[in-house]
């Protein structure tokens, strides 16, 4: 359940979440809270020695939203931070860390173990680039770090094909 709250200006604030994932139905939650949010590539960081790889996101409060377009009146994002533990190693495809200030948009999580016991976290971002986590086994956190602000294009993410009606 979201919480909401007075703020001392006495309008609503949209609670803030704090997820832990240790199995691949929580992951799949996780996912689709992640959903269309969007990570600088410089804010996204691997910390081998700690076996820590964590991403700096804004994400859309799909949390908060209605399923009918007609009924939106406000589109929330809030700055979270998506981490997870144990990762043993990293690759990358289609996302350049040279490029900073580049911004992708996270899709999807995905976990596949395989039958020799590997364990796989899969980012896929729009424009066809993936991180791949290696891991021990699932261990994530999904933290809200910030109040809710308004969306700067007001609009809810959409995909092609999609109908939310």
């Amino acid at each position: 359940m979201i919480r909401k709250r007075l703020n001392n200006k006495g309008s609503e604030e949209l609670g803030r979440l704090r997820l832990r994932s240790e199995t691949n139905e929580d992951l799949l939650v996780v996912s689709t809270l992640c959903q269309d949010a969007v990570v600088r590539n410089s804010d996204i960081v691997w910390l081998p020695k700690r076996r820590r790889f964590s991403l700096l996101l804004s994400r859309y409060k799909w949390e908060c939203s209605t399923s009918k377009i007609s009924e939106i009146q406000d589109c929330y994002r809030i700055n979270s931070v998506l981490s997870f533990e144990n990762v043993l190693r990293v690759q990358s495809k289609l996302i350049n860390q040279k490029e900073g200030n580049q911004i992708q948009a996270l899709l999807n999580l995905q976990y596949q173990n395989d039958s020799s016991d590997n364990h796989v976290i899969q980012l896929i971002f729009s424009g066809g680039g993936t991180i791949s986590l290696e891991v021990e086994c699932i261990d994530s956190m999904l933290s809200d770090i910030s109040e809710a602000f308004q969306s700067v294009s007001r609009l809810m993410p959409s995909h092609d094909g999609t109908n939310f009606e």
